[in-house]
C-alpha cells in the first residue's frame, strides 16, 4: 500500500513538471482554460512527464534510490534492466566492439529494447546503455530510429547510420501507407526532400487523407510558415486542432486531395469551431458543395467570421462557388458591410459579381460613423445622364465618402460636357480639392478647348485652383487669342505674375498675341518673383524700368519699398486707422488716406526714374525716403549709395567699427538679412580680412549658370514616357521568382527588330536591362523614384527639359556602366534551362548561334538587346529634345561673378541662405574658413553662396593645404530657373581655379553624414548624392606621369577627419576628392615611400 501511495506522489510530481513544460513550450498553443481532465490533455501531460523523468533519472536516483521502482513503472522499463549508467569501457573493450558485426549489435539492441513498453523508456536505455553497442553510432534516438529498431527488417550499416537524419513524422507516414523499402522511406523522410513538416504529413496519413504511397506526392508543397519567431515547431495541441478541422472538411464532402493542401494556409488561423459553424451556414443556405467552395476560397472557410458568412449567403445571396469567390474580400474583412447599402444596390439591378466590384466601396463606407448611407447619391451616379456601371460606382469612393456636394458637382460636369462615366470618374480626384464654384470657374475658362485626355484637364484645374487666380486668365482670354488647351497650360507661367503685369504687357507694351507674351517670358530675366496685381502709376514706372533692363527680380521689392515709404508719410500725417472711434470716422479716414496716398505718389513718381537709373534698378528705403527732399539732398544720398552697393556686389563692403543707417540697409538688401542681426553681430565679424591675405585671389571669378527654362513647342510623346514605368514594373517581375513567368510572356523578340520600334514597343526588353542592373545604386534610385517622377512631369513644366537630360545620361552612361558591372551576377541567378528560354524570347534563335550554354546565350542576348534598345531610347530622346526651340546663346546662360571674401558684410550671406549656422560667428573667426559669394551684376543681387575651408589633409599631403567646399546654396529664385548641374559645377570650377593659382593639393567636399552639410536646398543635396557620392570610388595613389586628376564624374572617397563647423564640432570622417594637383601629391607619395623604405 505504501508503495502505491509513493508511486502516486512520484507520478503527481512528474505530471506537475510535465504540465509546466507544456506551458513553457506550447506558448500560444497552450490553453490555460482547457479541461485538465480531458483525455487529450492528460495524454500530452503524461508524455511530457515521462520526458522529464527520462531526462532526470540520475538526479532522481541520487535523491532516493528507492525511486528506481517508480522510474521503472513510469517509463515501462523491466526490473531486469539496470538504471545506473555503466562505467566507460576500457580500451580493449572498445577495440573488441570494433570487430563485432553490425547485424549482431543491431539484433541484440532490438531484443533488449523490445522489453520496454514506452518510447521514453527505450530512448533512455538506448542513450544510456546501447548507444555504445550499436556500431553505426547514431547521434540521437529519434522516433525514426525507434520504428526502425522495433519493426523493420535488419538495415545495413550504411542505411542504419542515416536513421537519425530522417524526419520521424515522414518516416512513420511512409510506413503507414505501406512503404517498406528503406530506400523509398528515405526518399520521403530525408530532411529537405519534402517541404511539409513530418508531424503534419503523419497527421494527414492518420486521418486517412493520404492512403497510398502515390498520394504522398500531394504533400510536396511549401507550408505556410508561422510568423512569431518563438512559436514551437508543431505542438500536440496544434495537431489536435488540425485533426478536428480535417475531420470536419472530410465529413462535409471535401475531397481528400483538396484537404491534403490544408497546410498551405496559415497554421495559426485554423479554427475548427468557426469552421463548423460556417459549414453549417453553407449547408443551411443550400449553396454549392463545401468542396467547390473550399477550392476557390481556401482558408476563408475558417478564417472569415460567421457573421460575414451569413451576410454573404443571406444578404448578398451568393450561392455558387464562383459567386462566393467574388465575395472573398467581404468574407475576409474584419466587419460586415452595410445591409442597407447592399440591398439598395441589388434593387438598382446589381448582381453578385457587381457587388464584388463594389466591395472596397462598401467596406469603406462602413467606416463612416454617425452618417447615413449615401443611397440617393448612388442612385444619382447609376441613373441618367451619368449612367455609371456598378464597377465604376465601386470606384467612386471619394464621391460617396463626402456626398454633400455631389449633385451640384455632377451638374457642373454635365453642363460642360463631362457627364459621361469616364469623365465623372476622372474628375473625382478634384472633388475634395476644389469646390463646386471653383470647378465652374475653371471649366468656363477652359471653354471649348479640348485636352488630349480628361486627366490633363483635371490636373490643370487642380494646379490652377490651388495656386492661381482666375482673373488673369479671364483677361488673357479677352486680350489675346488662345484657341488650344495647350495655351492654357503654357499660360500658367505668366498668369502667376498677376493681372497688373499682364495688363502692362498687353496695353502698355503692345504684346498683343499669346506667342508674343511667351516670347517675352522666355527672354525675360528674374521673373520668378515678379507679381503685380494693381497696375497704377507707381507700378507702371517700376515696370517700365524693369522692362527696359529686361530684369524683373527687384520689381516686387522696389514696389513694396515705395508703398511703405508712401504709407509712412500718410500715417505720419493722419495717424492709424484703428485709432478712429467709430465706423463713420473710419470711412472718412479711408477716403482721406486714399487722397493723400495719391498725392504723395504723384510727388515721388517724377524722381523714381532718376533714382533707378543711378542705382541700377534697385531701391533702398533710405533712398526712397529722401525722394521728397530737395534735388541736392537726394543726389548726395545717391552719391553715397551707388559706390556702397557696387562695393557690396564685389564681395566687399564697409569695414568701419560703426555702421551708418544706409550701410545697414544696403547690407540687409543685398544679403536679405534683418537690420537687427547686422547691427548686433557686426563687431563679432569685423577685422578678419587678413585671413585671405596669403592667397592669390582674383577680383572676381566668372560663373555661367545654365538656364533651366526651355521653350517647348510640341507636346511630349507620353506613351514612351509611360513605357519607362512599364519597364520598371517588368524588371521587378523578372527579379521575382513568383512573377518571372508572367514577365517573360511580355517579351517578344520580333519587337526588337521592328523598324518602327520605340520605347513602348521595347519596354519589356528595357525591363530586362533594368533587372540586370538594378543592384547598381544609381539604377536602384532610378527605379525607386526617378523614373516615376519624370514620367509624371507635365508638358511645358519648368523641369521637363532637365528631366530629359537626366534620361539621356541614364541611357548613354549610367545604364551601360551598370550592366557592365552587374550583368554577370544577374545571369548566374538562372539555371541553363531558364537562361536559354529567356534568351530565345529576347532576341530569337537566329542571334544565339555562337553561344553554347544557356547562360552564355543569355549573356549574348542581353548584349544584343542592350545595343538595340539603348539606341532606340537615344533616338527617341533626341526627337523629344528637338521639341524645344533653341534659344539665343546669351539667353541660355546667366553670367555671374563669384568672390572669395572675408569682409564682414559677406558673413551675412549665410542668412540669405538660411543656414543653421547663420549666427555662428566662431566659425567665421577661424583662419581656415571663408565664404564664396556669387552675384548677378545685372540684376544686382546675391545669386548664391558656399562655405570654403583652406586646410591640410595629411592623407594627401603633410603640409600643403586643400580647398574644401560645402554648403553650396543658390538662392531660391536662381535655383528655380537654372540647372543644378551647372550650378554645382560652376562652384567647383572656381574652386579648382583658386587651387591651381595657389598650388593647393586638392579640391574636396565632405560626406553630409545625415546633416545638411552640402546644401540647404534638397535638389542640390540630391544632386550630390546621385551624381557624385554614389559614383565615388576609393582613393588610391596617383600614377606617375598623370596630369591634374579631374575626378568630377567619379570622385575619390578619402577616409580622413574634417570639422564642418568650428574646430572640434561636427566631425566628418569622409571627404570626396573632385580634383587633385598630381605633381604635388606625387611628391608627397614619393616622400612617404622613401620614409617607409628607411624604416
Amino acid at each position: 500500500m505504501r508503495d502505491q501511495s509513493g508511486y502516486r506522489a512520484f507520478r503527481t510530481h512528474a505530471l506537475e513538471q510535465g504540465r509546466d513544460a507544456v506551458k513553457r513550450l506550447a506558448i500560444s498553443d497552450y490553453d490555460e482554460t482547457a479541461d485538465v481532465h480531458s483525455r487529450f490533455t492528460q495524454r500530452i501531460t503524461l508524455r511530457a512527464a515521462r520526458r522529464w523523468v527520462q531526462n532526470n533519472v540520475s538526479e532522481l536516483l541520487a535523491e532516493d534510490s528507492d525511486q528506481a521502482l517508480h522510474i521503472r513503472r513510469m517509463l515501462g522499463i523491466p526490473a531486469s534492466q539496470s538504471l545506473i549508467k555503466p562505467e566507460e569501457w576500457p580500451w580493449y573493450g572498445k577495440l573488441g566492439m570494433f570487430f563485432v558485426p553490425h547485424w549482431l549489435t543491431w539484433q541484440y539492441t532490438r531484443r533488449q529494447l523490445a522489453k520496454t513498453r514506452t518510447y521514453e523508456g527505450r530512448a533512455f536505455l538506448y542513450e544510456t546503455f546501447y548507444d555504445r553497442v550499436v556500431t553505426c553510432r547514431l547521434s540521437r534516438y529519434t522516433p525514426a530510429v525507434d520504428q526502425a529498431i522495433q519493426g523493420m527488417p535488419l538495415l545495413s550499416y550504411e542505411r542504419a547510420r542515416q536513421l537519425d537524419r530522417l524526419d520521424a513524422g515522414w518516416f512513420m507516414a511512409a510506413r503507414k501507407v505501406g512503404v517498406e523499402s528503406f530506400a523509398r522511406i528515405e526518399h520521403y523522410a530525408r530532411y529537405g526532400n519534402f517541404r511539409l513538416k513530418g508531424p503534419l504529413a503523419n497527421l494527414l496519413v492518420l486521418t486517412n487523407v493520404v492512403q497510398t504511397e502515390a498520394e504522398l506526392a500531394w504533400l510536396d508543397y511549401e507550408m505556410k510558415e508561422r510568423y512569431h519567431a518563438h512559436a514551437p515547431e508543431i505542438t500536440p495541441e496544434a495537431l489536435r486542432t488540425f485533426k478536428q478541422a480535417i475531420d470536419l472538411l472530410l465529413a462535409n464532402g471535401v475531397k481528400r486531395k483538396q484537404v491534403a493542401g490544408i497546410f498551405r494556409h496559415d497554421l495559426d488561423a485554423i479554427d475548427p469551431d468557426r469552421l463548423q459553424v460556417n459549414l453549417q451556414l453553407i449547408v443551411a443556405s443550400g449553396t454549392a458543395g463545401a468542396d467547390a467552395i473550399y477550392e476557390v476560397i481556401g482558408e476563408s472557410l475558417w478564417r472569415a467570421s460567421s457573421a460575414n458568412w451569413a451576410f454573404v449567403l443571406d444578404v448578398v445571396k451568393a450561392h455558387s462557388s464562383d459567386q462566393i469567390q467574388h465575395c472573398k474580400r467581404m468574407l475576409d474583412h474584419y466587419c460586415e458591410p452595410s445591409s442597407l447599402l447592399v440591398e439598395h444596390l441589388i434593387a438598382l439591378g446589381a448582381s453578385v459579381e457587381d457587388l464584388a466590384h463594389c466591395h472596397t466601396l462598401l467596406l469603406e463606407l462602413n467606416k463612416r460613423e454617425g452618417e447615413g448611407e449615401p443611397l440617393a447619391e448612388i442612385a444619382l451616379l447609376a441613373g441618367a445622364p451619368y449612367c455609371l456601371s456598378f464597377e465604376q460606382i465601386g470606384q467612386c469612393r471619394t464621391y460617396l465618402a463626402r456626398p454633400g456636394a455631389l449633385q451640384e458637382y455632377l451638374a457642373v460636369l454635365e453642363r460642360h460636357g463631362y457627364g459621361y462615366p469616364e469623365a465623372v470618374l476622372c474628375f473625382q480626384r478634384a472633388y475634395t480639392v476644389i469646390g463646386v464654384q471653383s470647378l465652374e470657374t475653371w471649366l468656363v475658362i477652359k471653354g471649348h478647348r479640348k485636352p488630349r485626355k480628361e486627366r490633363e484637364l483635371v490636373d490643370w484645374i487642380i494646379r490652377c485652383a490651388g495656386t492661381l487666380a482666375a482673373q488673369p486668365y479671364h483677361y488673357l482670354l479677352t486680350a489675346v487669342s488662345m484657341p488650344e488647351f495647350s495655351h492654357l497650360c503654357q499660360a500658367e507661367r505668366v498668369v502667376r505674375f498677376g493681372l497688373g503685369t499682364l495688363q502692362y504687357l498687353v496695353e502698355n507694351k503692345g504684346v498683343n498675341s499669346f506667342k508674343a507674351i511667351m516670347d517675352w517670358y522666355y527672354k525675360a530675366r528674374g521673373v520668378h518673383t515678379l507679381c503685380c496685381w494693381d497696375l497704377n502709376s507707381t507700378s507702371r514706372v517700376l515696370l517700365d524700368d524693369a522692362f527696359r533692363r529686361n530684369h524683373f527680380a527687384a520689381f516686387t521689392e522696389n514696389l513694396s519699398c515705395v508703398i511703405k515709404a508712401i504709407d509712412d508719410r500718410v500715417v505720419t500725417d493722419i495717424g492709424y486707422r484703428h485709432q478712429q472711434p467709430e465706423d463713420g470716422a473710419r470711412e472718412r479716414y479711408d477716403e482721406r488716406r486714399e487722397v493723400l496716398a495719391q498725392a504723395e505718389s504723384l510727388k515721388i513718381l517724377p524722381r523714381l526714374p532718376a533714382i533707378l537709373n543711378q542705382t541700377g534698378g534697385v531701391l533702398l528705403p533710405s533712398m526712397v525716403r529722401h525722394a521728397w527732399s530737395s534735388a541736392e539732398q537726394l543726389q548726395e544720398q545717391m552719391d553715397a549709395l551707388v559706390p556702397l552697393v557696387e562695393n557690396l556686389l564685389m564681395g566687399r563692403g564697409p569695414s568701419g567699427a560703426e555702421l551708418q543707417a544706409q550701410e545697414v540697409e544696403a547690407i540687409s538688401m543685398i544679403y536679405k538679412a534683418d537690420s537687427h542681426s547686422v547691427r548686433s553681430q557686426w563687431k563679432n565679424v569685423l577685422g578678419f580680412e587678413s585671413h585671405m591675405a596669403g592667397f592669390k585671389l582674383c577680383d572676381g571669378y566668372p560663373m555661367r549658370w545654365a538656364r533651366s527654362i526651355r521653350r517647348m513647342e510640341k507636346r511630349l510623346e507620353r506613351s514612351s514616357l509611360q513605357a519607362l514605368v512599364q519597364a520598371k514594373t517588368i524588371s521587378a517581375k523578372i527579379c521575382s521568382k513568383r512573377d518571372f513567368t508572367d514577365a517573360c510572356q511580355a517579351i517578344r523578340s520580333k519587337r526588337l527588330y521592328d523598324k518602327s520600334r520605340d520605347p513602348q514597343s521595347v519596354a519589356a526588353h528595357l525591363g530586362v536591362l533594368f533587372a540586370a542592373s538594378r543592384e547598381d545604386s544609381l539604377i536602384g534610385s532610378w527605379l525607386e523614384t526617378d523614373l516615376g517622377q519624370i514620367a509624371a512631369l507635365e508638358d511645358f513644366s519648368v523641369d521637363i527639359a532637365e528631366g530629359l537630360e537626366q534620361l539621356d545620361t541614364l541611357f548613354i552612361t549610367t545604364l551601360p556602366d551598370a550592366l557592365e558591372t552587374h550583368m554577370p551576377a544577374f545571369i548566374m541567378k538562372f539555371n541553363d534551362e531558364q537562361a536559354d528560354s529567356l534568351a530565345k524570347r529576347m532576341v530569337g534563335e537566329a542571334h544565339l548561334a555562337g553561344a553554347q550554354t544557356g547562360r552564355g546565350r543569355l549573356q549574348a542576348a542581353v548584349r544584343h538587346t542592350q545595343t538595340i534598345v539603348l539606341a532606340t531610347c537615344a533616338g527617341w530622346l533626341k526627337r523629344e529634345q528637338g521639341k524645344f526651340t533653341a534659344m539665343p546663346a546669351n539667353d541660355e546662360v546667366t553670367e555671374l561673378q563669384a568672390f572669395v571674401s572675408k569682409y564682414p558684410a559677406v558673413f551675412f550671406a549665410r542668412q540669405a541662405a538660411n543656414l543653421c549656422t547663420r549666427d555662428d560667428t566662431d566659425m567665421w573667426k577661424e583662419e581656415r574658413h571663408a565664404h564664396m559669394v556669387v552675384f548677378d551684376p545685372v540684376q544686382r543681387r546675391l545669386a548664391g553662396m558656399a562655405m570654403i575651408y583652406f586646410e591640410s589633409i595629411p592623407a594627401l599631403h603633410p603640409t600643403k593645404r586643400c580647398l574644401i567646399v560645402r554648403a553650396i546654396n543658390p538662392m531660391d529664385e536662381m535655383l528655380a530657373t537654372h540647372t543644378v548641374h551647372s550650378i554645382v559645377n560652376a562652384f567647383f570650377d572656381v574652386a579648382v581655379s583658386i587651387a591651381q593659382e595657389n598650388e593647393l593639393a586638392a579640391v574636396l567636399f565632405p560626406n553630409p553624414g545625415g546633416m545638411h552639410l552640402l546644401s540647404n536646398q534638397s535638389t542640390v543635396e540630391k544632386y550630390f548624392k546621385k551624381r557624385l557620392i554614389e559614383r565615388a570610388q576609393p582613393y588610391r595613389q596617383i600614377e606617375p606621369g598623370a596630369s591634374a586628376a579631374n575626378w568630377r564624374t567619379r570622385p575619390r572617397r578619402l577616409n580622413t577627419r574634417f570639422y564642418a563647423y568650428a574646430e572640434g564640432q561636427q566631425q566628418v570622417s569622409e571627404l570626396y576628392v573632385v580634383w587633385a594637383n598630381s605633381r604635388i601629391i606625387l611628391t608627397a607619395q614619393k616622400r612617404r615611400s622613401v620614409e617607409y623604405i628607411d624604416l
